[in-house]
């Protein structure tokens, strides 16, 4: 690499020209050819080498004091604008000395370029020269004004001493207030945006990866937890030692109908029935044992609702009287057995008032046709 790079700057021809035809004044005061020296060659090497790969140039230079970067530079613009047909050189500094300093160098290398290699110049003066047979030129200036550099098309630019340029001029107060407002938006989504994701409490160790496995490893399965609380893809059925639920949990998820979840429930052939005749309606087991529902509603519970009218299996307790299908109660219906017979023998006549007064037995009132009234709305 080193040495494609080196070959590269041979072809160059710009230090052939600069120790040809560039003056410069050493540290002595003595004007002498413009040699490179070791830094000026190796920016040279990097110069070449990159516009050779890229086309261009683009270099932040780090450097001591006066290792001759400036020097070589502002060279290398003269040979590149002395050379070419419309380019323009601008070299800005940061102190107006340093621009009187470097617009001097560039003026002795001008001057001490051989007759037969020196451009006319067709304009001049302390910031710029101007070659007027190739409208190319090479100006100087110093950074601090706002309209430095303005309507000044530049193919080259060097800017000397970033780190010491001053402002550029006031802050307008438009400007700084739009700016806040995005940034203080931007800040306000990204706030809303963290408030609605799924978020480790501070208390985690920070070792503890919130990287979700990739698209593939999570594709058709849940999200889980491992037992360092670490997300996890897991495919969710019994077996999985990933899974989050209790082992008893996983008897159910691996059940493949209802008929087998009810069974590992202890439900047995539970089904939901409407009110039928002869039968108590609600939540039955298939032999008519409703002993072991427990939680299930059954003939006589009362529930609360804000319907205008009862669903099935369900009456209103709005007063009205309930009899066999032959007596002249408000409903009258052989299938309100059940709910006749536990009115009967659960509650007292002040609650469930009994046409006729109460008899021997609640089979005994439905023969006689008798009529029992519901206080408020109950199960059938």
């Amino acid at each position: 690499m080193a040495r494609r790079a080196a070959a590269r700057a041979r072809d160059d021809g710009f230090a052939d020209f600069a120790a040809r035809h560039l003056l410069i004044r050493d540290k002595t005061g003595g004007i002498v050819p413009l040699k490179l020296n070791a830094v000026q060659r190796l920016v040279h090497a990097r110069i070449v080498d990159q516009r050779a790969r890229t086309g261009r140039v683009r270099m932040l230079v780090l450097k001591a004091r006066q290792p001759g970067v400036s020097t070589y530079v502002e060279g290398r613009f003269y040979w590149l604008v002395t050379r070419s047909k419309g380019v323009r050189a601008f070299i800005l500094t940061h102190l107006r000395d340093a621009t009187e300093a470097i617009f001097g160098m560039v003026e002795r290398f001008h001057d001490g370029n051989p007759a037969e290699d020196k451009p006319h110049v067709g304009a001049s003066n302390a910031k710029e020269l101007y070659f007027d047979e190739t409208d190319s030129g090479y100006r100087v200036g110093t950074a601090g004004s706002r309209a430095i550099g303005r309507g000044y098309t530049i193919q080259f630019f060097h800017g000397s001493e970033v780190a010491h340029w001053p402002n550029g001029g006031a802050f307008p107060a438009v400007a700084h207030e739009n700016a806040l407002d995005k940034l203080t938006m931007m800040v306000q989504e990204l706030s809303g945006r963290l408030t609605r994701s799924l978020r480790f409490p501070v208390s985690d160790p920070v070792s503890l990866s919130a990287v979700t496995p990739n698209a593939e490893s999570r594709a058709n399965r849940y999200l889980a937890f491992d037992a360092d609380g670490a997300p996890v893809a897991t495919a969710g059925p019994a077996g999985d030692s990933s899974i989050p639920v209790s082992p008893f949990m996983e008897t159910m998820l691996d059940d493949p109908d209802a008929a087998t979840a009810r069974a590992t429930l202890g439900l047995g052939a539970a089904a939901v029935l409407g009110v039928a005749a002869g039968g108590s309606g609600g939540l039955l087991r298939a032999d008519g044992d409703a002993s072991s529902l427990v939680g299930v509603w059954t003939t006589g519970d009362i529930k609360a609702t804000l319907r205008a009218a009862a669903p099935a299996g369900w009456l209103m307790l709005n007063g009205d009287s309930i009899g066999s299908a032959a007596s002249a109660a408000d409903r009258a219906d052989d299938a309100l057995e059940p709910l006749f017979t536990a009115l009967w023998d659960d509650l007292a006549d002040m609650e469930a008032p009994i046409s006729g007064g109460r008899g021997a037995s609640a089979a005994a009132e439905r023969a006689q046709e008798t009529q029992v009234r519901m206080g408020i709305g109950e199960r059938v």
